[in-house]
C-alpha cells in the first residue's frame, strides 16, 4: 500500500523525568514541532506518545533533536485498518511444554521456539488509568516527583486486573509481522488448565494465565500503558460506564497493539541493518517508504524494543523540594471579576433593563422611552465605549514602548519581561488536576430555551503568588489586580469523561482555563524593591548594635590590643561595616528575585498584564483592534446620540 507522506505520525519512548527536558521542548517548537508546553507534557510520562503529526520533511526535522538528546522515536505512516485484529478467546489447553489457544479461526499453539509474541493488557473500564493519573498529578502537584517506571508499572498492572483486563497475544513471523491474534477475557476459558495457580476470581486466573505464557515465551514482550500517553489515533475513555465506551476502548485495544508491532518490527529492521547508527536523512526516507518507520538513530540505549520491562529511564540528580500548600484562602476565595468596569456597567444595565422588561410596570414604558429617545441610552454607551477604546490605545502604547527586560538587570519601575513559570506552591487546578500559576474555574448549565448557557458558579486561584525565570534568573510575581490572559482552555460536557470530573449534570458543563507550571508569560507590570524604602542608616546601626554583642569581632578593630575600643577604632570599625553594607547591597551576583518582584504598579491607570504565549508584537496588535473598533463604535454612538437629542429636545427642528 502507497505511503501518504503528507500524512505521517512521529512517535516517542516518554520518560518519567528527564533533564534538560525544557531546551529540547524549545528546540522542537522552534524546528516547526508542537509549542514548547505540548513538547514537554507528550514526552513526560509511561509508554509510547504520539509527539506530531504532519508531512514527512517536517517531522524529520525533529528527529535529529531527539536523537542527540536520547530519546527514541519513529516515524510512521498514518494508520490504516488492523492487519491481524484478535479473535475471541474460545477456550485454553496446556499440553506438555505448549499452549493451545481456541477461537473461531482456528487452534493456534504457542511454544517457547515460537519467535517472541506480543503481549498487550489494557483495562477496558479505564479506572486504572485513571486511578494511575490521579496517583501521579498528586505527587507532582506536592513535588514528590514522578515514580520509578518500574514501581509505576507494577501499580498499574495491579490495578488492571482489577477491573475490566484484556490480554491480547499476538504471534510474529521472524521479521516480526504479525501472523495471528487472540483477545483473552475474564471467564473466557477452563480455569483448571492452570493447575495449582487457578482461583476463583477470573481476573486472578486472566493473570495468571499471562504469567504462563511469560514462562513459556521467556522473550515475549509486554505493553501495557494504553491510555497513558498521548495516543489521539487510539483514545480511552475515561471511564467507559456503558457498552458502547468499552466497544471504542476494545478498537483502540486492537490499533494500539497493531502499533506496538509496527515499532518492534521497526526496531528488529534497524538492527539488521549494517548501517552507522546516525541515519542520514534520504536513508531514513527509504525506510519510511518501505512502510516499516523511521528507525531511531540513538545507538544501541535508544532502538531497542521500547518494552516496558526495560530498565528505568534516567532520572535527575535530586528531586525538587516538596511545594508549600498555597496561602490560606487563595484558591478558594480569590475571585476576580472576568469583565472590565465598562463592560461591567453595561452587563449591569442590560441586566436590570431585562429584569424590569419582565416586570413591566405602570412607570417603564415612559421612562424607557425618554432615555431611548432623549439620547441618554446612547450617550452613555458611546462614552463607556470611548474610555474603553482609550484605555486599549494607552496599553498598546505602554507595550511597544517598555523595553524587554532580562531579570538580572532589571530596573524599578514600569519592566516588560518574558519567561517561564514556575510555582512557588503547590497549586493545582480543580478540574483537570493539572500543576497551574492559576485558574479560573466557571460552571454553566443549558438555559431553559435550549439556547445558550447561564453561568452558575464562578471561581479561581486569586492572587497566589509564582516565579518568572529567563536564561538569566527568576523573579517572584504578585498577580494581585493583574488583567491575567490564560490561553489553555478546557470545557468538560455532563455526556463527556474525565477522570477527575464529578458531580456534573447531562445539560451543564465546566470551562476551566489555566496558566500551566512551565508555560511561557509576558508580564508588564511594575518592579518593587525590598530594598526602595530601606534605611541604610537603619541598617547600619543594626549591624553596629551587633558588632558591639560579638566580643570576637571586637578585638579585630583594637588595634593597640588594650583590651578596649577607643573613639579612633571605633570609627574605623563604623567605617568598615558601613563599607560591607555597601558592597553587599552592590554585589552583582546577587539573586533579583532576593531583592525585587513584580506586582501592582502604584498609579490606578498603570497597566499591569500577564498573558500566555503571547508576543509584544501579538498583544499590541490586539489591542490595537480593539482600539480602533472600540472607537469607531463610540463615535457612531455619540453621533446617534446626538442625532436624537436635536430631535427629542427640538434643538434641530429638521431632523
Amino acid at each position: 500500500m502507497a505511503v501518504n507522506a503528507d500524512d505521517c505520525r512521529l512517535y516517542v519512548q516518554a520518560q518519567p523525568a528527564a533533564p534538560q527536558l525544557s531546551a529540547l521542548c524549545r528546540q522542537l517548537a522552534a524546528a516547526g514541532g508542537p509549542d514548547a508546553y505540548s513538547c514537554g507534557q507528550r514526552l513526560k510520562g509511561l509508554g509510547i506518545a504520539e509527539l506530531a503529526r504532519g508531512p514527512r520533511n517536517t517531522l524529520e526535522a525533529l528527529t535529529p533533536l531527539l536523537a542527540d538528546a536520547g530519546w527514541a522515536c519513529w516515524l510512521l505512516p498514518a494508520p490504516s485498518p488492523p492487519a491481524c485484529p484478535p479473535r475471541p478467546l474460545q477456550t485454553f489447553e496446556q499440553r506438555d511444554e505448549s499452549l493451545w489457544f481456541h477461537c473461531d479461526a482456528g487452534r493456534f499453539e504457542l511454544t517457547a521456539d515460537d519467535p517472541a509474541p506480543l503481549l498487550i493488557v489494557a483495562d477496558l473500564s479505564g479506572q486504572a488509568v485513571a486511578a494511575h493519573l490521579r496517583r501521579q498529578l498528586a505527587r507532582h502537584s506536592y513535588g514528590q516527583g514522578a515514580d520509578s517506571a518500574a514501581a509505576s508499572l507494577q501499580r498499574l498492572e495491579k490495578d488492571i486486573f482489577q477491573h475490566q483486563p484484556r490480554l491480547d497475544l499476538y504471534w510474529r513471523d521472524a521479521s516480526g509481522t504479525l501472523l495471528r491474534a487472540v483477545r483473552i477475557r475474564p471467564g473466557s476459558f477452563d480455569h483448571r488448565q492452570l493447575g495449582d495457580q487457578a482461583s476463583l476470581s477470573r481476573n486472578a486466573n486472566l493473570l495468571a494465565l499471562l504469567q504462563r505464557i511469560r514462562q513459556c515465551c521467556p522473550a515475549a514482550s509486554l505493553h501495557q500503558t494504553l491510555g497513558l500517553a498521548f495516543l489521539p489515533d487510539y483514545p480511552l475513555q475515561l471511564p467507559a460506564t456503558d457498552e458502547a465506551e468499552l466497544q471504542r476502548n476494545a478498537q483502540a485495544l486492537t490499533g494500539y497493539g497493531q502499533l506496538m508491532a509496527t515499532i518492534e518490527q521497526a526496531n528488529a529492521l534497524q538492527s539488521a541493518v549494517e548501517q552507522p547508527a546516525a541515519l542520514t536523512g534520504a536513508e531514513n526516507g527509504i525506510l519510511l517508504a518501505a512502510g516499516a518507520t523511521l528507525p531511531s538513530p540513538l545507538g544501541d540505549t535508544a532502538a531497542t524494543a521500547p518494552s516496558e520491562t526495560a530498565a528505568n529511564p534516567p532520572t535527575p540528580d535530586s528531586a525538587p523540594a516538596p511545594l508549600p500548600p498555597p496561602p490560606e484562602g487563595a484558591a478558594l476565595a480569590g475571585r476576580r471579576w472576568p469583565l472590565a468596569p465598562a463592560q461591567l456597567a453595561v452587563f449591569a444595565i442590560a441586566s436590570l433593563t431585562a429584569l424590569l422588561t419582565q416586570l413591566q410596570p405602570h412607570w417603564l414604558r415612559p421612562l424607557l422611552g425618554g432615555l431611548l429617545h432623549s439620547g441618554l441610552l446612547a450617550a452613555g454607551a458611546a462614552l463607556l465605549c470611548l474610555i474603553s477604546a482609550f484605555r486599549a490605545l494607552h496599553l498598546k502604547h505602554c507595550i511597544a514602548h517598555t523595553p524587554t527586560s532580562r531579570i538580572r538587570s532589571l530596573a524599578m519601575g514600569r519592566v516588560e519581561i518574558q519567561g517561564q513559570a514556575r510555582r512557588l506552591y503547590a497549586l493545582v487546578s480543580p478540574l483537570t488536576q493539572l500543576p497551574c500559576v492559576y485558574y479560573s474555574l466557571k460552571r454553566y448549565r443549558r438555559n431553559a430555551k435550549d439556547n445558550g448557557w447561564d453561568l452558575v458558579s464562578s471561581r479561581s486561584s486569586g492572587a497566589v503568588p509564582f516565579a518568572l525565570e529567563d536564561a538569566t534568573g527568576s523573579i517572584r510575581i504578585d498577580p494581585a489586580g493583574a488583567r491575567l490572559r490564560p490561553s489553555q482552555t478546557q470545557e468538560i460536557f455532563g455526556n463527556s469523561h474525565l477522570p477527575l470530573a464529578t458531580g456534573l449534570a447531562n445539560n451543564e458543563k465546566w470551562r476551566e482555563e489555566i496558566i500551566a507550571d512551565g508555560a511561557p508569560l509576558y508580564v508588564l507590570g511594575y518592579a518593587h524593591s525590598r530594598r526602595q524604602h530601606a534605611d541604610r542608616q537603619g541598617l547600619l546601626r543594626q549591624r553596629l548594635r551587633d558588632l558591639k554583642q560579638d566580643r570576637a569581632k571586637l578585638r579585630d578593630y583594637d588595634r593597640n590590643g588594650d583590651g578596649r575600643i577607643d573613639s579612633q577604632e571605633w570609627d574605623e570599625a563604623r567605617q568598615e561595616q558601613q563599607r560591607q553594607l555597601l558592597l553587599e547591597q552592590l554585589r552583582p551576583d546577587r539573586e533579583a528575585e532576593a531583592e525585587t518582584w513584580v506586582g501592582r504598579p502604584p498609579g490606578r491607570w498603570q497597566p499591569f498584564l500577564i498573558a500566555e504565549q503571547l508576543s509584544e508584537t501579538e498583544l499590541g496588535r490586539g489591542y490595537g483592534l480593539s482600539f480602533v473598533l472600540l472607537l469607531l463604535v463610540g463615535v457612531a454612538l455619540a453621533v446617534w446620540a446626538l442625532l436624537l437629542a436635536g430631535s427629542y429636545f427640538t434643538l434641530w427642528p429638521g431632523c
